[in-house]
């Protein structure tokens, strides 16, 4: 054999040797096709594009960015969809990594991805392609070289890069693998503790309480920023703004939008670019939108957490030995927010509560009781689309309070409250069947509509009320009334209780098909002039289970052409005994 012939036989034996040594996930793939689910299939070229096939536009266009032409996306040859990763939506995006990925997995403070596929031409994973696909930008790569200095210039097959979950997509922190049914389903592979691609505690899913997974966080020259990729539809100041700061009031949401605008380079707030990046920085953002690696997203999980420790079902057939307190809101001297077609708050959400009062004293075995009263219309719904304000309400205190100042009459009810709450406890001894409802009509930004309700948020309500204001001291309810500080526990089952009401209403407005807010209708505390706070009434209120309820937005039109219908109220009165009901269910 000559020497030639020698060499090319070792190499081949060799080769065969690695071939057969080497472990499957060890050996050099450029290109694959994995089947996620039905119709939808995870594709990567070159080792280093990663594209979603899909065999229909139904299955498509809820994974789009831009759903304004899928049509584009379509391969005549192959009789399918290919879209790339980049135009996928942060959930659909996650599908199909996790496919392609599924040694990947999440320990600590780290993401570990196991490098599986190269490709040609200098193609294949790098820390720029990882950045990209985990982080949402591919410049996030000299961070990943910064903790993985050995991998900056070439990764082989085989290799782990860490990626710190403070720079991942949101999406793949979510520790569950089940897909909603509008979603795609994911593989089970949480066998395996170790490898389960969970980032940290539970994200949490507390009835309406998550962590997004359409932001994604950076920072510049001007400090940290979450991005957000507008949607087809979507306005700054209502799926933003109002969405992920908190703001609702018109000249807050204003305001802000025009410093995230500058922020983020628009020029007109009105022609925005769908998937444009919008960057909004932190401390605007509520604490469920902030990055995990926030303290105030921390405390936030924290508490919520230590909330739902308390959370717990009641049971009351028919609302036997149930007492509801509804405070109807404003009144007297203040007719609460002036809506159009002459809607004025209090007289609307009188005639609710007159409405709900009627429902619960013929439909169950509650109590119930007002904290503000009109001896001219007295109980009474009216069923007329017009309702006339006047100035008769008053206070049910001792004596009567007619509602000449706004502050007062707020804190005067939860003084009345109070002192109900204390003699129904001491008869009946079961604080969890006592129900404290107050109901509002808000004064929004006009491209806000639906109800809202808020709960008190536990470690906003620390501290007692004192009082500097003699004028106080006249009312029996303040002499002999509750307001000392409520203990941690108290405060933490508080909002338990008032949440799980609260979404009970939620659910039964849905299904008697009344509008709700569409950005989080159900909040903890309201902000306003970069302070946040829970309402007066819930606040110093010792009722475990108590809810203010915003039934609608008086400066949006339909939300105005709604409550002036008698059968409207009369669903909103429905929804929220029903809702009522189902909690003691």
């Amino acid at each position: 054999m000559s020497t030639r012939l020698f060499r090319r036989y070792i190499q081949y034996s060799l080769c065969t040797m690695v071939f057969l040594v080497l472990p499957r996930s060890a050996l050099s793939v450029s290109s694959t096709t994995l089947q996620c689910s039905e119709g939808y299939q995870a594709e990567i070229d070159d080792g280093k594009y990663i594209y979603g096939l899909f065999e229909t536009q139904e299955l498509l266009e809820p994974c789009l960015y831009d759903s304004d032409n899928p049509r584009s996306f379509f391969v005549n040859d192959r009789k399918l969809y290919r879209v790339p990763y980049e135009a996928l939506l942060p959930h659909c995006q996650r599908v199909l990594f996790l496919n392609l990925f599924p040694d990947d997995y999440c320990r600590d403070n780290f993401w570990y991805h196991r490098v599986q596929y190269v490709g040609t031409d200098k193609g294949g994973e790098n820390l720029y392609r990882v950045a990209l696909w985990l982080t949402g930008s591919g410049r996030n790569y000299k961070k990943l070289a910064a903790v993985n200095p050995d991998r900056e210039h070439i990764v082989r097959i085989g290799d782990i890069i860490k990626i710190p979950v403070s720079l991942l997509i949101p999406a793949f922190l979510e520790n569950d693998r089940v897909a909603s049914k509008n979603e795609l389903s994911v593989p089970d592979r949480s066998d395996n503790e170790d490898t389960r691609a969970v980032s940290r505690e539970a994200p949490l899913c507390i009835e309406g309480h998550t962590q997004n997974s359409d932001l994604t966080y950076s920072s510049d020259d001007r400090g940290r920023y979450a991005l957000y990729r507008l949607k087809k539809g979507e306005a700054l100041y209502s799926a933003v703004i109002m969405r992920f700061t908190g703001r609702i009031l018109a000249i807050e949401v204003n305001a802000l939008a025009a410093q995230v605008a500058e922020r983020s380079d628009i020029i007109d707030v009105t022609d925005i670019p769908i998937g444009f990046g919008i960057k909004i920085p932190l401390e605007l953002l509520t604490p469920e939108y902030l990055p995990p690696d926030d303290q105030r997203y921390q405390d936030y999980i924290k508490n919520r957490q230590t909330s739902q420790e308390y959370a717990r079902k009641v049971s009351a057939h028919d609302l036997t030995g149930v007492h509801v307190i509804i405070d109807s809101g404003h009144g007297g001297n203040d007719p609460g927010a002036l809506g159009y077609y002459q809607v004025v708050e209090d007289e609307y959400v009188y005639d609710i509560a007159c409405r709900l009062r009627r429902i619960l004293l013929q439909s169950t075995h509650a109590e119930v009781a007002f904290t503000n009263y009109d001896p001219h219309q007295g109980y009474s719904p009216r069923n007329r689309a017009s309702l006339a304000s006047d100035r008769n309400e008053y206070l049910l205190t001792n004596p009567h309070f007619r509602n000449t100042d706004s502050t007062r009459s707020a804190h005067l009810r939860w003084f009345l409250a109070n002192t109900l709450y204390n003699k129904w406890l001491a008869a009946q001894k079961h604080s969890d069947r006592i129900v404290f409802l107050s109901l509002h009509a808000d004064a929004l930004h006009p491209s806000a509509n639906g109800s809202m309700l808020y709960i008190p948020a536990a470690e906003m309500c620390k501290g007692s009320y004192t009082i500097r204001d003699s004028f106080y001291k006249q009312f029996a309810e303040v002499k002999n009334g509750h307001y000392g500080a409520l203990s941690s526990r108290e405060r933490y089952q508080s909002e338990a209780y008032s949440l799980r009401l609260a979404t009970h209403i939620l659910q039964e407005m849905k299904q008697l098909q009344i509008p709700i807010h569409a950005r989080k209708p159900i909040r903890e505390f309201i902000i306003r002039k970069n302070k946040s706070w829970v309402p007066a009434v819930l606040h110093y209120n010792a009722i475990p289970t108590k809810i203010l309820i915003e039934v609608a937005n008086l400066k949006n039109k339909e939300d105005c052409k709604r409550l002036k219908s008698p059968e409207f109220r009369e669903s909103l009165a429905k929804a929220i005994a029903a809702g009522i009901q189902a909690y003691y269910n």
